[in-house]
């Protein structure tokens, strides 16, 4: 399972991609609002879960909503004007990949 600071790697590569071409757009800066926040609920879920140091079935559960649950989010806010720019489905494409890094078990 990795720690906050992994997740916070994650986000800081996230920003670095957003600002790429000079301008962070109002759209993206909700996306790293929307990811940063989901993070945020996901690394408290992390160590409630391994409080104990045993991830049950449940827990697992939890954590792997929390992960669709920031994915689904950003969606929304990439997706909300009905347009989906090249920047966006920049942004999109590297959450997915980088989430995967997020081991759950």
């Amino acid at each position: 399972m990795e720690s906050f600071t992994n997740l916070g790697e994650i986000l800081s590569e996230i920003i670095k991609k957003a600002e790429e071409d000079g301008i962070i757009t109002i759209e993206e800066q909700e996306f790293i609002k929307v990811v940063q926040i989901g993070f945020e609920e996901l690394d408290n879920a992390i160590k409630d879960a391994l409080q104990d140091h045993f991830l049950s079935q449940d827990e697992e559960e939890l954590l792997r909503r929390k992960r669709a649950g920031i994915i689904d989010e950003a969606w929304e806010v990439i997706t909300k004007d009905d347009v989906i720019t090249k920047d966006e489905a920049e942004l999109i494409q590297l959450l997915l990949k980088l989430i995967k890094r997020i081991k759950i078990k």
